[in-house]
C-alpha cells in the first residue's frame, strides 16, 4: 500500500503473512517422461519458526500402481537419494502397502527406529555422506521417511531419482509428501512421441519443397 500525503512526505505501508512452523513442497522436475525416462522428484521440507525442530519427520510415499491415482506398467525402483542436510539425518524405510493413505503425524520417531509405528514396520537404510541407499530392497520400498533436528529458519531437500522399466504412454506415477498434517503430491504421466514426414534439403530455406530440393537419405 502506498499512498502520497503532500509533495515532501509519502506513508508506504506491507502486507504480513504468517507461514506455518513447518511446510513441506514437492516438485518433479517435468511433468512429461518419455518411455523408460528416469523420473526425478525434489521434496522440501522447511523450519519456518525461530526454534529448532527436533526430530521432524518427512514422510515420502513413492507411487504404487493402483493405490492414490497411480496406474502404470512395469516397475521402477530408487536410483538415487540424494539429502541436502545441514545436521545429521536418519532414513527409514517400508516396504509394507498400508503405509498409503497415511501422513507423516500418524507416526513417531522412538517407534520408527524401533521398527515399528502406526503399525508398519520401518527398516533403517544406509546413509554414506548425502548418500542414502535401499540396497536390494530400492525396488521394493512403498515409502521412506527422513528424521533430522531442523535449525530455525532453514531446509531440508531431497532429490529423489527412480529409474523406470516397461512403462507405456499415459500411464501416471502419483508420488506424495507429507510433515505433520500437512501433504503435497507430484504426480507425472508418460508420454508417447512420433515423427511422420519427409526430410529433404531445403536449399532456399523457405521451409517448403521445390521440385530441385533433393530428400535427405537414411531417415
Amino acid at each position: 500500500i502506498h499512498s502520497s500525503l503532500n509533495g515532501n512526505m509519502d506513508t508506504v505501508g506491507c502486507g504480513v503473512v504468517k507461514l506455518s512452523n513447518v511446510s513441506v513442497t514437492k516438485r518433479s522436475k517435468q511433468l512429461l517422461y518419455d518411455i523408460n525416462d528416469d523420473i526425478s522428484y525434489a521434496v522440501s521440507l522447511s523450519n519456518n519458526s525461530n526454534k529448532v525442530m527436533e526430530n521432524e519427520i518427512l514422510l515420502d510415499i513413492m507411487p504404487l500402481n493402483g493405490k492414490n491415482s497411480s496406474l502404470y506398467n512395469g516397475s521402477y525402483s530408487i536410483k538415487e537419494l540424494t539429502v541436502a542436510c545441514d545436521t545429521p539425518f536418519e532414513v527409514y524405510y517400508t516396504l509394507d502397502v498400508n503405509v498409503h493413505g497415511t501422513k507423516a503425524i500418524d507416526y513417531k520417531y522412538d517407534e520408527i527406529i524401533d521398527g515399528i509405528s502406526g503399525g508398519v514396520t520401518w527398516k533403517m537404510a544406509s546413509v554414506s555422506g548425502n548418500k542414502v541407499s535401499f540396497g536390494e530392497d530400492s525396488d521394493k520400498v512403498i515409502a521412506w521417511t527422513l528424521i533430522a533436528n531442523i535449525p530455525a529458519a532453514s531446509m531440508v531437500t531431497v532429490e529423489n531419482v527412480i529409474d523406470t522399466e516397461g512403462n507405456k504412454p499415459e500411464d501416471i506415477y502419483y508420488n506424495t509428501a507429507s510433515v505433520n498434517k500437512s501433504e503435497v503430491a507430484a504426480p507425472v504421466s508418460i508420454v508417447g512421441r512420433e515423427l511422420s514426414g519427409t526430410t529433404w534439403i531445403d536449399v532456399n530455406e523457405d521451409g517448403k519443397r521445390d521440385s530441385n530440393e533433393k530428400l535427405l537419405p537414411g531417415v
